[in-house]
């Protein structure tokens, strides 16, 4: 039987359920344009051909900047884009042959208007019968039952996405050219268009007040040692004891939270910088493509090239502005970001470090502690490990630590079978407040206040010993000795 329709789908993905759907199969390609052949319940055959939104576009019918600008609907001029040309080529192709177009574009007003816009380019509503498939969901059910009640066109419900576009066209018009003319004349802005539009000002004033909000936000923490609770069937002792658990809650939630802020924005540095990079390299080879434009004396191609290294440019500069209020943020919220050595401390001796040599902290966390043992547990195994313990004394002093602070000991076995498998570590710098001052064992002496990491206390104390040894005797003078 000979093909008598055309089914026009909004993109490729629809078209291919609808062949699916009616027992359809693929039969050419053309422009990369799949085309399925399919049988209507009807009997008769039809060709599902997708397109690619909107395909024609309304214009002005003079170039002509003026503002402002207006011209009445009717007297506007179908414009194809460039860029979809091809699917209107291929239409008109397939086209000349059939008598029935059936919509199968989306329900609503902008599917409608796509099909509209077609169908009156083409004057297919002079010729032809338009025919609507009625479905919201591409469901093969509901496909096949869509195509066997078919439904005349929705003529005014896609008017109503063709006034849309209409009016988008005459607004933006007018805002684009009166904001660009008003600021050519009196502004400092270095630009050739300003542009507005009924959506676009609209979402950009939401981002506005939302950038506003961000760069005028003041961080406030509530005060820990305002917040009371007074409870009728408390007690005096049972108030204070619950008031101390809310204060220690706080003061952990806090830091946790510093932490967990700490470490956002600098995965959002990273990924600025790898971004701006991109850039970067992209802006490289644009510069390339101009090159060999312009000694082929192209001037579209070295045109178009321009605009693209305009906006890339400009994203670039918003990038780069970016992640300098973020490094900002870091340093203002997060506090100073601590930075392991490169290397760890140089050590030419093996020798096993005693205890009475241990920093501070790390003897304070040995006699025993209430909070924070799981981070105070990975700090001892780094420092151990350090100061040249064996693996057999690092679990025997951990077991001994554990059955003190009442840490259970399968905790203490995946720590050690976790840092086995590593190399050796250091321990987090006294700077950070979560692994030492918040958890109480930070008792700073003079040699404390030299050093950067608790490694490096045992170290410091033994080049001072050397220097000690150094130091040559003075001499005594002659009329000492000769009188002793």
């Amino acid at each position: 039987m000979a093909e008598k329709a055309i089914i026009i789908a909004e993109k490729p993905s629809v078209a291919q359920r609808i062949a699916k759907a009616l027992g359809g199969k693929l039969g050419k390609k053309v422009f990369r344009i799949p085309i399925y052949n399919v049988r209507l319940p009807d009997g008769s055959n039809a060709k599902v051909i997708p397109v690619a939104g909107h395909i024609i576009e309304h214009d002005f019918p003079i170039k002509k900047w003026v503002f402002p600008v207006m011209v009445p609907p009717e007297k506007l001029v179908l414009k194809v884009n460039e860029e979809k040309e091809h699917f209107l080529k291929l239409l008109r192709d397939e086209g000349r042959n059939i008598d029935t177009v059936i919509v199968a574009t989306d329900l609503d007003s902008e599917g409608s208007a796509i099909a509209l816009e077609i169908i009156k380019y083409l004057r297919w509503d002079e010729t032809k019968k338009i025919k609507r498939a009625v479905f919201s969901s591409t469901k093969l059910d509901e496909l096949r039952r869509a195509f066997e009640n078919l439904q005349p066109f929705d003529y005014p419900r896609a008017m109503a996405g063709w006034s849309r576009s209409v009016i988008d066209l005459l607004w933006g018009a007018n805002i684009t050219r009166g904001l660009t003319i008003s600021t050519r004349n009196y502004g400092d802005v270095n630009v050739r268009v300003i542009s507005g539009g009924r959506v676009q000002s609209a979402a950009l004033k939401l981002i506005v007040d939302r950038e506003k909000e961000i760069r005028e936000f003041k961080e406030e923490f509530a005060k820990p040692e305002r917040i009371k609770i007074c409870l009728g069937f408390l007690n005096k002792a049972e108030e204070n004891c619950m008031n101390e658990l809310i204060l220690d809650a706080l003061h952990w939630w806090r830091n946790l939270e510093k932490e967990h802020f700490r470490l956002e924005i600098g995965k959002e540095i990273k990924r600025l910088d790898g971004e701006i990079k991109k850039l970067e390299a992209e802006l490289k080879e644009k510069d390339e493509e101009y090159n060999q434009a312009f000694l082929k004396k192209d001037r579209e191609r070295m045109e178009r090239i321009e605009t693209e290294k305009r906006k890339i440019k400009q994203t670039l500069a918003w990038l780069k502005e970016r992640k300098r209020e973020k490094e900002i943020m870091m340093k203002k919220y997060a506090g100073k970001v601590d930075q392991a050595p490169l290397t760890l401390p140089s050590r030419k001796t093996k020798i096993k470090v005693r205890e009475e040599f241990f920093a501070p902290c790390i003897k304070k966390i040995l006699e025993g502690i209430e909070d924070g043992r799981k981070r105070s547990c990975f700090t001892l195994i780094t420092y151990l490990r350090l100061c040249n313990w064996s693996w057999e004394e690092i679990e025997e002093k951990l077991a001994e630590w554990g059955k003190k602070v009442g840490l259970k000991e399968s905790i203490l076995k995946s720590q050690l079978r976790w840092h086995k498998k590593q190399k050796p570590l250091l321990p987090a710098n006294c700077s950070n407040d979560l692994f030492y001052r918040d958890i109480g064992i930070c008792q700073p002496d003079e040699i404390c206040k030299k050093i950067k990491n608790p490694i490096n206390y045992h170290l410091f104390l033994l080049k001072n010993l050397k220097k000690s040894i150094r130091k040559k005797p003075k001499k005594r003078s002659g009329k000492k000795a000769k009188q002793r």
